[in-house]
């Protein structure tokens, strides 16, 4: 797999020196936390704990490179790494040693249990250039309404806001920042769905989660899966997913509208790499809201 990524990579300039180890370093980051943990922790559960991040880590490792390969070729701004269990801010301090994210100007924002990798100079682009997104209101009476994010002050000052969050906490080099702050009384399903650049974001705050589970338990929604071939992947991998109450898109006009430009938007920056990318599929299928979970 490593030298068929050294090979198919080059358009991208150092990054393909840097990719082609990338697949040896993550299999040498479970070795490093084991030992290094068990050197200063004999705590009781810990080691048990580092097993479990071990075998995720092994299980996950062509996924993280192909969302890495998403980051560095710009397709994508920022990743949400929920497909590794037991993440910690001490085991991803050693993968970013490990694998030299500082190199490619990459950072980690984090917040109660979210990790993102991400591109903080392409994120700021987004969040600058990208107003045109719907906001899905779930209200306490059981029904879904759609706004255009534009149209929201709320909304624009939250972009602002994540924007200036974003320029100060990685200015003078750091990697990490928590976005405790900017998130306010905010969900992080409305943040994840800022930052992960998704075209239709759900409006919720905090004290107002409970209640939208609720109302979207009974809902049927829509799941827009994107696929993108890469080759680094011996199969199809996700590239993103999202839902979408159907009663959204069924009524709304513009929900698709703005789905489609998103796809297009996707289709076009994995274009510039012809190389690396292959080719990109939309699948949209209905699951009952109590499958998804907020």
């Amino acid at each position: 797999m490593a030298s068929g990524i050294h090979m198919r990579v080059k358009e991208i300039g150092d990054f393909d020196q840097w990719l082609h180890k990338v697949e040896w370093d993550l299999q040498l980051i479970t070795q490093a936390l084991e030992r290094s943990q068990a050197e200063k922790d004999q705590e009781s559960g810990s080691l048990r704990d580092l097993s479990r991040v071990h075998r995720a880590l092994r299980k996950c490792w062509a996924r993280l490179l192909y969302d890495l390969l998403a980051i560095a070729s710009k397709v994508r701004s920022a990743v949400l790494l929920d497909y590794i269990g037991g993440m910690t801010r001490d085991t991803l301090e050693r993968i970013v040693d490990q694998i030299n994210m500082k190199q490619q100007r990459w950072c980690v924002m984090f917040h109660q249990d979210a990790w993102f990798v991400l591109n903080p100079s392409e994120l700021c682009k987004n969040l600058v250039a990208d107003m045109d997104k719907a906001l899905v209101n779930v209200t306490t009476g059981g029904g879904c309404s759609l706004m255009r994010g534009k149209e929201s002050k709320d909304f624009s000052g939250l972009q602002a806001q994540l924007l200036c969050f974003v320029e100060r906490a990685f200015s003078d080099g750091a990697c990490f920042a928590d976005f405790s702050t900017p998130a306010g009384n905010l969900s992080m399903v409305t943040l994840t769905g800022l930052l992960l650049d998704y075209p239709i974001i759900y409006y919720l705050r905090e004290d107002k989660l409970a209640s939208a589970r609720d109302t979207l338990s009974n809902c049927i929604l829509e799941l827009v899966n994107i696929e993108l071939d890469s080759s680094i992947a011996q199969s199809q991998c996700q590239l993103l997913c999202f839902s979408v109450p159907k009663v959204v898109t069924s009524t709304e006009p513009i929900a698709n509208n703005l789905i489609q430009s998103f796809v297009s938007k996707l289709k076009s920056s994995a274009s510039k790499q012809q190389s690396l990318w292959g080719d990109l599929r939309m699948t949209i299928f209905q699951a009952p809201g109590r499958s998804i979970a907020l």
